[in-house]
């Protein structure tokens, strides 16, 4: 859904959003996961003068993607409850149009938007990148994969390690003595 900035009331604009995880396909391609089902959401939008626009929101989402230890499918339930200020315009943050300068510590707490318009997809995407980890688990405690023979931990132990752990490969070694 695209607002329109402008139109946006004094008193603000109360938004629920229900948007197509398909919608959002530009996730998987730069992040690596799907959205599944529809994300649904409530959002608070308000103007601070004309320089500035505040959205309180809350999101659910349920992820999918892969364990990044077993390569296991995974998916995972989210809620995310968020603020972000909006500066509508580069002018604000640059000095004038067309003039480049410098971001401060301080610029990076906004986030700039040349258009006058608002994307809920744009906003909802953004915030669901956030929210999801860079090393997504299937559990806590996964094992992995082993790095010799590639066999998933988690089923028992595989047949490069014996039982004292050392890689048959290798185990020749274990007798060597060394002057």
């Amino acid at each position: 859904m695209k607002i329109k900035i402008d139109e946006i009331p004094l008193e603000g604009l109360s938004l629920d959003i229900s948007e197509e995880g398909s919608s959002l396909a530009a996730i998987k391609d730069t992040l690596g996961f799907t959205v599944i089902g529809t994300v649904d959401g409530h959002l608070e939008i308000g103007k601070v003068g004309a320089e500035f626009a505040i959205i309180d929101g809350n999101l659910t989402a349920t992820i999918a993607t892969e364990c990044s230890r077993c390569l296991r499918p995974i998916e995972t339930e989210h809620s995310i409850v968020f603020k972000e200020t909006l500066l509508l315009s580069a002018d604000g943050a640059g000095g004038g149009e067309g003039k480049e300068r410098e971001l401060s510590i301080h610029d990076m707490d906004y986030t700039v938007m040349e258009e006058g318009e608002l994307d809920t997809a744009d906003i909802i995407s953004a915030q669901i990148a956030e929210m999801v980890s860079g090393k997504p688990l299937c559990k806590e405690s996964c094992k992995g994969l082993c790095h010799g023979c590639g066999k998933d931990l988690n089923e028992g132990l595989c047949y490069c390690v014996g039982p004292d752990g050392i890689d048959k490969r290798f185990a020749k070694l274990k007798g060597l003595k060394l002057k």
